[in-house]
């Protein structure tokens, strides 16, 4: 069980779009705060391209609007995926704080689950494939988020050993192999 008083690690990742939910993620933040949780969070959120960087600018003011500026970084830049594996694997919990999306599963999760910190989602479909490894926010609001934040901060983490078996049976060359099977089996069953 964690401390109150001990400092959690957050991070996000993933594109910087508004469906995302970094703005209520943001103001999650200052709810903590209030409630006397230190945490630090760092947005690891490339700007898509030109045409988006008008919402990564409202994020930065956001942040300075709401005094935060010593709990939260945001990176807007592209960084290789070695680069945010190591700082998303530095995190206590990656939190994805959807508010809307038409995808039918997430890659942004997925590199975060790869990380091996635990992972926490917001109550939508796109990461049903998923359920299994990520711990639930009780919904998408600054509230709900700062909440399920806060219940994660006081409970055991059991899904984050889930993770390590996640990992190896996603894998490139795990998936590789029973891909080359279905191949062999399709092929001798023609």
């Amino acid at each position: 069980r964690r401390n109150v008083s001990e400092k959690i690690h957050l991070s996000s990742f993933g594109f910087c779009l508004p469906n995302k939910g970094f703005p209520q993620l943001i103001k999650s933040i200052l709810i903590l705060k209030e409630n006397g949780f230190e945490v630090k969070l760092d947005m690891l959120n490339a700007i898509y391209n030109d045409q988006y960087k008008w919402f990564y600018y409202e994020m930065l003011n956001l942040i300075a609007t709401l005094n935060l500026q010593h709990e939260i970084t945001i990176n807007g830049n592209y960084l290789s995926n070695q680069e945010s594996l190591e700082l998303l694997a530095s995190s206590d919990l990656i939190i994805f704080p959807y508010q809307s999306t038409n995808e039918s599963s997430s890659a942004a999760v997925r590199h975060g689950l790869a990380s091996g910190a635990s992972v926490a989602v917001t109550p939508l479909p796109i990461f049903d494939d998923v359920s299994d490894v990520v711990h639930y926010l009780p919904g998408i609001s600054s509230v709900a988020i700062a909440d399920g934040i806060m219940k994660w901060m006081t409970r055991d983490h059991l899904k984050k050993s889930h993770n390590k078996e996640w990992i190896e049976a996603n894998r490139f060359s795990t998936l590789g192999i029973k891909l080359e099977g279905l191949i062999r089996s399709l092929q001798i069953n023609e």
